[in-house]
Parts: structure tokens; sequence; C-alpha cells
């Protein structure tokens, strides 16, 4: 029902449901002050669903004009908010981009140990300690360190 009056409302000025319901009442008036009135039970009673009608109508318009000032006010939160996350995604990206930075430098860092570290190892294939402390080193989780 209520897409109904939406799609009448979309179409239908409201000064033309206004003009109804006082057309109804002024019609209704009529009947008790002009006593010659043919018909006058017949226009009583239509004046009187007439009335009716565009009382049902003036809610529908009420409605209606509630849902379009809550859509308003849904669409500028929305707004706020894509702003918001604009500014977030943006300051994400230049951490994740900082972060992944300090781990390159990290990994190029402790590369140059193991390449240093490769003389240590002789031709037995026995490892020193200063070699297996740098490949732990390579192998841990760098947020420990402090690289965030």
């Amino acid at each position: 029902m209520i897409e109904f009056l939406i799609l009448i409302f979309t179409y239908l000025p409201s000064f033309i449901v206004h003009f109804l319901l006082l057309l109804s009442i002024g019609v209704f008036a009529a009947t008790y002050f002009i006593p010659l009135l043919p018909n006058k039970l017949i226009i009583k009673n239509l004046s009187i669903a007439l009335f009716v009608f565009s009382v049902y109508l003036e809610g529908g318009l009420a409605v209606t004009k509630q849902y379009e000032a809550r859509m308003r006010e849904w669409q500028e939160k929305i707004e706020v908010a894509e702003k918001k996350s604009k500014d977030t995604n943006i300051k994400v990206k230049y951490v994740y981009v900082d972060r992944v930075k300090k781990v390159k430098d990290v990994q190029v860092v402790v590369q140059e140990k193991i390449k240093d570290a490769a003389v240590n190892i002789d031709s037995q294939c026995k490892i020193t300690k200063s070699s297996v402390e740098i490949l732990n080193e390579a192998a841990k989780n760098e947020t420990e360190k402090g690289v965030k």
C-alpha cells in the first residue's frame, strides 16, 4: 500500500490533495445551506466519501514526507561515513607501505649477514653458532622487534 501512495505522490502535486479535502468540506456544507438541491443525500454521501479519501491521501502525504526526510538524513550519514572511510583507507595504506618498507630493510640486513656467515661454513657442512643465530633472526616475526 505504501508503494501505491508513493506512486501517487510522485505524480500528484500536494496542492491537489489539499484542494480535494477543502472541496469535500465545501460540498458537504453546501448541502445544508442550499435547501432545494436535488439528490441531496447522494451529494452528501459522495462528499463524505471524498472527504474520507482525501484525509487518507493527506495521511499518505505526511508519511511520504517523513520517509523522504529520513532518507535525506541517512544519505547525509552515508556521505560522512564514506568520507571517513576514505581518510581511514589513506592512513591504513600509508601505515602498510611504511611497514613493508621497514620489513624489506630488515630483510636486506639479514640477507647481508647470511652472505657474510656463509664463509663460516666449512667443507664438512658444520654451521657455527653465529650462523644459526642469523638464520633464526631471519625467521623471526619482525613485529617482536618493534616494527609495526
